[in-house]
């Protein structure tokens, strides 16, 4: 009996220290150092000499994105990050990193080492989707956040996107 309750213990201190016990973080704030509601000029200066005003604004549904940073690397692939701000109010509402090559090979590869990255960063995912179609997901949930990695691969239309979203949750108790 007590043989049998040390070789539990000892099983347990092993899985619960190795690194599939990585615990998510409790909450995350914003990418990098960037806020919600935060405005153009605001994102100007907390990004100054990376991020550019875009020639022309890239329309989304209810918003827009008039801010970027171009050329920005992340574990030797390249991206461009896209601050998106509510039509209404002109404050930031998401934050997209969007990969800038499209060749099939380097957007599975990026989306891979994404992954990793993502993962080391803020623990486990909450949800993954492993992508038996078109799509692939990983998403990670924190009261402040979320984080949705995704691969769309259409083949049919020859279709390649690769991005990072980082959104608010949504504040409307009765959307699904």
């Amino acid at each position: 009996m007590k043989k049998r309750f040390v070789i539990l213990l000892i099983f347990f201190f092993i899985a619960t220290s190795g690194p599939y016990a990585q615990a998510q973080q409790k909450d995350v704030k914003g990418w990098r150092d960037a806020r919600w509601g935060l405005n153009e000029d605001q994102l100007l200066a907390l990004f100054k000499g990376e991020a550019i005003r875009l020639n022309e604004v890239v329309e989304y549904k209810e918003w827009y994105a008039a801010i970027a940073i171009p050329n920005y690397e992340i574990s030797d692939y390249e991206y461009t990050v896209h601050f998106l701000m509510d039509k209404k109010n002109k404050t930031l509402e998401q934050v997209n990193i969007i990969a800038t090559s499209k060749t099939l090979e380097s957007i599975y590869k990026a989306f891979s080492q994404l992954e990793k990255v993502l993962r080391e960063k803020y623990g486990p995912p909450s949800f993954r989707n492993d992508g038996e179609t078109d799509t692939r997901d990983v998403i990670w949930n924190f009261p402040s956040i979320i984080i949705d990695l995704s691969l769309m691969d259409m083949k049919i239309i020859h279709f390649k996107n690769l991005v990072i979203k980082y959104t608010q949750p949504t504040k409307d108790k009765n959307k699904i």
